[in-house]
């Protein structure tokens, strides 16, 4: 595959550790993912989380038992994880940027433009906490200013710049009254051009603080149902605030992009969190705006996959502005042969036109050793043409973020 002038992860993450929900992200680790990476029973499982924590000695017998489940490869791993996270957003970069240029030898593009998604974790800044130690210090506009800091830090301190940034905010209409919802969309992208070299202006040259923000600072918007975020919500007033976010959205080409996997970060009920995700709850969206921006990312990974896969082919069938991203399924060869199997599902030239690659960094530190493991992956994968990687990871995303042809 020849070197390309740009290539693109549609979907990554750039927290540090005062960003997430902290229970929430310890959840989703030692919850929803080392239940299924680790072979063994619930009694070591609770050992390798305690182990974790504190000074435990585990023995010659503990020590054997972990190596061999696999808790001491996934404990490293986490300690990967919150070791990049305890960086701040600038250092962040230069992490990423070392990392690639130093293990993809010779480089597969000249620029890599990452879009880090922003999640609203649903806790706002005047919010009442039970606890005054669970009362978070960085609500969603404070998220925004330490990530565009540091965006604009690495712009004037970096010289030939490898990566260029475009954030996507993070969305839910349940953490804003009506007129706060009206105020913050229009603000923030009520002049959206979808215009690359002006984002990229504003982005490196903002020095305001979170009040200050306005239109182009963000290249689209993250919304995260196990959030407790329903995209079609039954209540008039509640339907009404995200008809105004879509009327606008579809009026400007804003890209969206929704979680859709039935695993992840979650504050409400299982099962209310996999009616939210389903994608076949975005029906009646795009039946009445069907020209709206959205990326189905993770392509409905998990138990539900075929059900949630299809409905996805199949807006990308019926609708012009459907797509896919891959995010986090790529961390082994088979997994790009599953994907495959779900292009065969639709008519596969139209289909390979709404695929994107996404890498769901840093959350895939879970499964490799690093950002740069995930490319050499995508290179290697012999389930796809040489024409449909470069579809993936420049033409297709161009498209979606910026309308490029």
């Amino acid at each position: 595959m020849e070197k390309l002038a740009k290539a693109y992860d549609i979907h990554c993450h750039l927290m540090n550790l005062s960003h997430p929900d902290f229970l929430a992200f310890l959840s989703r680790v030692y919850g929803d993912i080392a239940p299924k990476r680790i072979k063994m029973p619930l009694v070591f499982q609770t050992l390798a989380i305690v182990s974790f924590f504190s000074e435990l000695n585990r023995g010659r017998i503990l020590g054997w038992l972990f190596r061999k489940s696999g808790v001491a490869a996934f404990q490293d791993r986490v300690v990967n994880l919150f070791s990049f996270m305890e960086n701040d957003i600038y250092h962040m970069l230069r992490l990423v940027e070392e990392d690639l240029r130093s293990h993809l030898d010779p480089l597969p593009f000249e620029k890599l433009v990452l879009t880090p998604l922003i999640m609203d974790f649903g806790h706002l800044a005047d919010s009442v906490v039970p606890n005054l130690y669970r009362r978070r210090n960085k609500p969603v506009w404070e998220q925004a200013t330490d990530l565009i800091g540091g965006i604009r830090v690495y712009c004037e301190n970096v010289e030939d710049p490898l990566l260029a940034v475009y954030p996507f905010w993070g969305l839910n209409p349940a953490n804003y009254t009506g007129k706060q919802m009206e105020e913050t969309i229009f603000r923030l992208f009520g002049d959206y051009r979808g215009d690359e070299e002006l984002m990229h202006r504003e982005i490196c040259g903002f020095k305001g603080s979170a009040g200050e923000m306005g239109s182009n600072l963000f290249a689209g918007v993250k919304l995260y149902p196990p959030l407790n975020c329903d995209p079609w919500p039954e209540d008039r007033k509640e339907r009404e605030k995200w008809e105004m976010f879509y009327r606008l959205a579809e009026e400007k080409g804003l890209p969206i992009t929704v979680h859709c996997s039935d695993n992840g970060y979650r504050i409400i009920d299982k099962e209310t969190a996999l009616a939210f995700t389903d994608p076949r709850r975005w029906t009646p969206v795009l039946a009445k705006y069907p020209h709206l921006k959205v990326n189905f990312a993770h392509l409905g990974r998990g138990k539900l996959s075929p059900t949630w896969e299809d409905a996805i082919i199949d807006f990308m069938m019926h609708y012009p502005n459907v797509y896919g991203d891959f995010s986090n399924r790529g961390v082994n060869l088979r997994e790009y042969e599953k994907i495959y199997r779900i292009m065969e599902k639709g008519v596969m030239p139209k289909i390979a036109r709404r695929i994107l690659f996404g890498s769901d960094f840093m959350i895939n530190l879970l499964w490799l050793e690093s950002y740069s493991d995930y490319f050499e992956l995508f290179f290697q994968s012999e389930a796809f043409s040489t024409f449909q990687k470069m579809q993936f990871m420049q033409k297709n995303p161009g498209r979606f973020l910026f309308g490029y042809r």
